[in-house]
């Protein structure tokens, strides 16, 4: 983001930045995640999915794979505020490979799809996709994330409701 856009984005008034991108807000996420203004809504969406599956976060080796303002950014703070340990990798990574084969729950929003290989996760691993981009399938415009999940269905013999 542009420092012309991020001091835009600060003129919102903190309790009024439901988005939770204010440089105020972040910073409150960061240090007092008990009491933020706002919690950005991917981040409060992903913590909603582990919670209304029982998917507890203490202890366990979660990855992500971004580290944007509105998305890696405050999921690393709710998680580390809920004992998790953490690790935060990019698109350009080297070891992503590595990064993934550790991690317990990996929240992956680069944009590339098939960026992770469904070879690499690890069985009973939780993975909440959070990319959204288009790709050109039979002629149209698909929505996918970053996995192919059809090979990770068939890689783990996983049915999805």
């Amino acid at each position: 983001m542009r420092e012309n856009q991020q001091n835009i984005i600060n003129e919102i008034n903190p309790n009024k930045d439901v988005d939770g991108n204010t440089d105020q807000n972040l910073a409150r996420l960061a240090v007092n995640s008990e009491n933020p203004f706002f919690v950005p809504c991917t981040p409060a969406a992903c913590f909603q999915i582990l919670s209304e599956y029982n998917i507890p976060v203490e202890g366990k080796n979660c990855l992500l794979v971004n580290r944007s303002r509105v998305v890696g950014v405050p999921l690393l703070h709710l998680l580390m505020q809920k004992n998790a340990a953490v690790s935060v990798v990019h698109s350009q990574t080297k070891t992503l490979k590595e990064m993934v084969e550790l991690s317990d729950i990996i929240f992956t929003a680069t944009g590339k799809y098939g960026i992770i290989n469904s070879e690499w996760i690890k069985p009973d691993t939780v993975v909440i996709d959070i990319a959204t981009t288009f790709i050109k399938h039979e002629g149209k415009d698909k929505l996918v994330g970053d996995i192919v999940f059809h090979e990770v269905m068939l890689y783990f013999n996983v049915f999805i409701a």
